[in-house]
């Protein structure tokens, strides 16, 4: 057995041993497996003590992206955004402020229990240095718990975005500390997050990048430690992947986030075409909407096309992974395209037997390597 896979062995070891992070790795891979299929399949084709981390980034993105962006919900704005502010605010002073260790459950509520420096409102060490013990209590100040706070009044009509009573917060923390990632990218996404509970479309291709930043450029630099580039000059090409599957996430959603009052289509654009929100909202799809879809979907494809070339400077492990990522992402471009542009009254996705085709190979050559790996 390899030295790495020596590696990764024990750090699974670390994580099942510990029965509540193990619960909040659990939480954040069944987010990953149940909404994001085109993400999950290809976490398969990373080692297998890789794929924990990878699903606690994507859990993190995915219950904020649903505090914001449920349908189902009652919350009015200013709900939504007092739960992201909180649950995101835990997360990063937490982060900025100490080390933290998840203990057992809290028998009032079943959440991990998280060890915080010693202090009596702040999070910040006294001087001896003592630790408290906070449950992961959902009134309390220093709760890490991925459910609404009772002091907004909106933990009881929140209840159907939970997927289970168990915290995804714990596995992203460890993430994070394992991986050395800058807090900063997480702090740029939930800015991005907050403005999508008060900004409904964006004059200008630039405008639209600010938001994209935070929204889908981090997830790249987020997940890149993770992926153990060789080189530094990776970054660019992973916040370019990241920005080129959100701008492919735009275009496949333009009707679904349309009816939730925004549109990413930029304005500039939509003028040139002769494009109005209005025509959009009408759910035909004429001549001026090809037009103006099909310059957009250009634009994502020329980036997309532009960040592949950075896979290469990634450890050999984890090049079929964003490789095969890149494949469907650009896949759903070319749904699109074969759909006519309908994308105003359906979400268009590569079929399943394409995924499994083109996820497949990929895995046939994943497995081969790793057998030649074990019996060296």
């Amino acid at each position: 057995m390899t030295s790495a896979a020596s590696r990764g062995e024990g750090e699974l070891a670390a994580i099942a041993a510990d029965p509540a992070l193990r619960r909040s790795y659990a939480a954040a891979r069944r987010l990953n497996a149940e909404h994001g299929r085109t993400y999950y399949l290809a976490t398969l084709l990373l080692p297998a003590w890789k794929r924990p981390y990878v699903h606690a980034l994507y859990g993190f993105a995915r219950y904020a992206d649903d505090i914001v962006d449920s349908l189902d919900s009652q919350l009015s704005a200013a709900e939504r955004a007092a739960w992201l502010a909180d649950w995101g605010g835990r997360l990063v002073e937490a982060l900025r402020q100490g080390t933290i260790t998840v203990g057992k459950p809290d028998s009032t509520d079943g959440a991990p229990a998280v060890v915080f420096p010693g202090g009596t409102g702040s999070g910040a060490a006294d001087a001896r240095g003592a630790g408290r013990t906070v449950p992961g209590e959902a009134g309390s100040g220093h709760a890490i718990c991925d459910r609404a706070g009772s002091r907004g009044g909106y933990d009881a009509v929140a209840r159907p975005l939970y997927q289970s009573e168990v915290s995804v917060l714990p596995a992203v923390i460890h993430a994070i500390r394992r991986w050395d990632i800058p807090v900063g990218h997480f702090e740029a996404f939930l800015a991005s997050m907050a403005m999508d509970l008060t900004v409904a479309g964006y004059d200008t291709f630039e405008d639209l990048m600010g938001y994209v930043y935070g929204s889908g450029t981090v997830i790249g630099l987020q997940m890149l430690p993770v992926l153990e580039p060789g080189s530094a000059a990776a970054a660019p090409y992973a916040g370019d992947l990241g920005t080129a599957f959100q701008l492919i996430n735009f275009l496949r959603d333009v009707g679904e986030d349309l009816r939730r009052g925004r549109v990413y289509l930029p304005r500039e654009s939509m003028e040139l075409f002769g494009v109005s929100r209005e025509r959009l909202a009408t759910g035909v799809v004429d001549g001026a909407v090809r037009r103006l879809l099909r310059h957009e979907i250009g634009r994502a494809r020329e980036i997309l096309h532009g960040a592949t070339p950075g896979i290469r400077l990634l450890h050999p492990t984890s090049r079929d992974c964003v490789h095969t990522a890149a494949r469907l992402y650009g896949g759903i471009l070319d749904e699109i395209e074969k759909a006519g542009y309908q994308v105003l009254d359906r979400r268009v996705a590569v079929g399943t037997p394409r995924r499994l085709a083109v996820a497949g190979g990929a895995l046939l050559r994943v497995q081969g390597r790793r057998l030649a790996s074990w019996q060296r």
